[in-house]
């Protein structure tokens, strides 16, 4: 039989674990009812949005914030293609594309329709998406370059890269962006060759240059072409 002590301490751990129990219950139900307000605000607002074109531009900051789906890349989309379409709503679309890039990077970067259009915008809507976002964005676009060697691809690479270099420290973009974030010779190899193309861009990813001449110089394995191409990247 147990004491009145074993007794006692019995019924304070099951109290305890009652309350536990409502406790986890409750923070549930909060949990839904979050996330539920969070998506009926950002239904309400690219509603208004969407009647408002200029409401963009109070609730850009508010939107990067809310979880998106598929269904609102389609949305965003839709809207960029409405706003492109007229010379009163052009205007409000860098917000757009600072919403699709943040949210959707790998969504925006493959979407050969967006591409053409948006790639005006990359300059002054780079500065306003995280580096972490625009490091997806570069990545697929090189990914997609790369695999294809399609010269489409490559110059909306070509001017993302130039965007990321007048809104961030070059040697950032050349090392960490471009050079590291490359692990393939082949690639590198690639990805010079196309900056190679712009003397504003190649100026100015002198360190890019330079781990190639590091990494590659004189190696045995190396090709006619890629020898070539070091002793270019020398002069």
């Amino acid at each position: 039989m147990l004491d009145r002590s074993d007794s006692n301490l019995k019924k304070q751990q099951e109290s305890e674990d009652k309350a536990n129990k409502t406790r986890e219950l409750i923070y549930k139900d909060l949990k839904t009812l979050y996330v539920k307000l969070r998506q009926e605000e950002l239904k309400d607002i690219l509603m208004r949005v969407s009647e408002n074109p200029e409401q963009i531009r109070i609730h850009t900051s508010r939107l990067l914030t809310l979880d998106m789906t598929e269904e609102h890349f389609v949305s965003l989309k839709n809207l960029f293609f409405k706003w492109s379409a007229d010379e009163d709503t052009r205007y409000f679309n860098l917000n757009i594309v600072i919403l699709l890039v943040s949210h959707f990077p790998n969504d925006v970067a493959s979407n050969h329709e967006l591409l053409p259009l948006i790639r005006h915008h990359f300059e002054n809507s780079f500065i306003s998406i995280g580096i972490d976002k625009l490091n997806i964005f570069i990545k697929k676009l090189k990914a997609d370059f790369f695999e294809n060697e399609n010269q489409e691809i490559g110059q909306y690479l070509l001017e993302a890269i130039k965007a990321l270099l007048k809104n961030y420290n070059p040697n950032y973009v050349a090392l960490k962006m471009l050079f590291e974030d490359t692990p393939s010779k082949e690639d590198r190899f690639k990805l010079f060759t196309l900056i190679k193309t712009s003397p504003e861009v190649i100026h100015q990813l002198g360190l890019y240059k330079q781990m190639m001449i590091n990494t590659y110089s004189d190696l045995a394995q190396n090709t006619k072409i890629q020898n070539n191409l070091i002793d270019e990247m020398k002069n």
